[in-house]
């Protein structure tokens, strides 16, 4: 993905999609899709245009039927269509959502914050290297708190200013701190120490 994600089309500019939240996972329970789900519940009630959009595992078909979750597929990355896909759902997602308890450290934060997408994870394992409170993403103390989530999935909605700076930022730290090149160098240096 680095050479898309450096050369993003619309990572520059404000954002003006709307308030599509995404959630990827290859697990949708154990990853949190339930809870990332009733928070959405609780979001609509305030803002109706609100969405969820769910990448990988495939959630119930009562899920599915629930107002504002869009199911958008699973994507094969070797597959040039299916990737140009998922580059476009990184671009036009406001939010990642990523309540976790499973990964000590998540690409998927990483790979959005190329696009300059925020993410709302847990505040857990590694995740706030890669997620700066109020800075780069928000943290979660609970990640199986909906209520907590949805919090939080507000504040990016109503705090519109802050949105936009957190865009830039978190595009800028993932560029500056997270390409492979960046992550190599690291490696090459504590070997070298």
């Amino acid at each position: 993905m680095e050479s898309n994600q450096l050369n993003c089309q619309n990572c520059e500019k404000p954002y003006k999609e709307g308030f599509n939240f995404l959630f990827i996972s290859r697990e949708f329970l154990p990853k949190g899709g339930e809870i990332v789900v009733n928070a959405l519940q609780q979001v609509r009630k305030i803002y109706p245009e609100a969405h969820l959009w769910i990448v990988g595992d495939k959630p119930s078909q009562k899920v599915l039927e629930i107002e504002g979750v869009v199911y958008k597929g699973f994507f094969d990355k070797s597959d040039t269509m299916q990737y140009a896909t998922l580059l476009t759902i990184f671009s036009e997602a406001y939010s990642l959502v990523h309540p976790t308890l499973k990964d000590t450290t998540t690409l998927v934060i990483t790979e959005s914050a190329y696009f300059g997408c925020p993410a709302i994870s847990s505040n857990r394992f590694a995740i706030p290297e890669f997620i700066k409170h109020k800075e780069t993403g928000l943290l979660l103390d609970n990640p199986r708190d909906a209520n907590e989530l949805a919090t939080k999935m507000l504040w990016l909605i109503e705090n519109l200013e802050a949105y936009q700076n957190m865009r830039q930022t978190v595009r800028a730290f993932a560029i500056e701190n997270n390409t492979w090149a960046k992550v190599g160098d690291r490696f090459e240096n504590l070997i070298k120490a």
